[in-house]
């Protein structure tokens, strides 16, 4: 048999990178409104800088760096390539998610 070609759907993988782009619109924009309310001074003005810097860090700093790290060592360690992708989504996942149960109480 021939070897067969990859299939390409150029405008589908399009809409899948919208997808991504707005998840990671849901996922920051809570996130920097919980840092800017949860320290609220007593006078009730927001103090933005820090938080601001905070959820930066958190967000886009370490998030590619501890995703990649993890991919990396669970393909080191050899396990199959669904278990390492998960690993690997464990903190962009468990991250929003605490922030979120954070802002609920």
């Amino acid at each position: 048999m021939p070897p067969t070609q990859p299939i390409s759907n150029y405008p589908l993988s399009i809409l899948i990178v919208a997808i991504m782009v707005s998840y990671v619109g849901m996922v920051y924009g809570p996130i920097g409104a919980f840092l800017a309310e949860y320290s609220r001074r007593a006078s009730g003005t927001p103090q933005c800088r820090c938080q601001y810097h905070i959820g930066k860090w958190l967000g886009r700093g370490t998030s590619a760096v501890i995703t990649t790290a993890a991919y990396v060592s669970a393909q080191a360690a050899g396990l199959s390539m669904s278990q390492s992708l998960g690993r690997a989504l464990v903190y962009p996942i468990v991250v929003p998610a605490v922030a979120f149960l954070l802002s609920c109480s």
